[in-house]
């Protein structure tokens, strides 16, 4: 089970710095919007990653932009990579905390924990 959760949190670390090929990245982080559509094969950060972290992590009382748990701010690209070690995921703060049971599972209780396939 733990060889399949590092091969897809290794997708997780390669889709981080994927952007959809109907929005790239800004060097000041924000996305620009394209007419070409996206491939159904691919993890897309602004499609799937983002959305996931942020509502499962940058949530009021949690790792959003006033609340800063643990100085940990996850609502945006730059902010979420930087917990991210692309092309070693098994290594990343991310994959280590995502990883966590019990009482150090996150997010924490009363929020849902992410599913199998959702890491």
């Amino acid at each position: 089970m733990r060889a399949l959760s590092l091969g897809v949190l290794a997708i997780f670390s390669m889709a981080i710095f994927t952007m959809c090929t109907h929005e790239s990245l800004a060097p000041d982080g924000t996305t620009k919007n394209k007419d070409i559509p996206c491939d159904p094969d691919t993890v897309y950060f602004v499609n799937t990653i983002k959305p996931l972290i942020v509502s499962g992590c940058a949530i009021g009382g949690c790792h959003d932009e006033k609340t800063a748990e643990h100085r940990v701010i996850l609502t945006t690209y730059t902010k979420i990579s930087d917990y991210v070690k692309e092309g070693d995921a098994d290594k990343s703060e991310l994959y280590e905390v995502l990883f966590k049971s019990g009482e150090d599972r996150m997010p924490p209780p009363p929020h849902d924990a992410f599913t199998d396939a959702e890491k």
